[in-house]
């Protein structure tokens, strides 16, 4: 059984190897394995009872994803770096807003003093 895994675990990262050096999208992307629909592709998913091999009455709170397996953080980049420019963009929204406060802040304190001082002289 440990055999049989391994030698799929090992062939899914051989192609998703092949497919990095094919593309060369980015040197630094990282190929995502999925152990456990490794796992239940060679224990061949549950039984009539639901168990999966190995793991008896606790594959009940295992889930198996019924999706192919991504091989790929390419979105998940893609991603990060869309909420990295929207909080640049927000963080540059927020300076401004905070500059225009101060400024607003500022001719507010001039123009108390200015009806002070015009108070004062009457």
């Amino acid at each position: 059984m440990k055999e049989k895994y391994q030698h799929h675990r090992d062939e899914i990262l051989q192609h998703s190897t092949e497919e990095d050096t094919s593309t060369q999208d980015s040197p630094n992307t990282a190929t995502f394995v999925n152990d456990n629909e490794i796992y239940m592709n060679v224990v061949g998913g549950p039984n009539y009872k639901e168990n999966v091999y190995g793991l008896g009455t606790l594959s009940k709170r295992f889930s198996c994803s019924k999706s192919v397996p991504s091989t790929s953080i390419a979105p998940v980049e893609n991603q990060i770096e869309e909420m990295r420019e929207t909080i640049n963009k927000l963080n540059a929204e927020l300076l401004a807003k905070e500059n225009k406060e101060k400024t607003l802040e500022e001719k507010m304190l001039q123009l108390m003093e200015n009806h002070n001082n015009q108070s004062q002289k009457m």
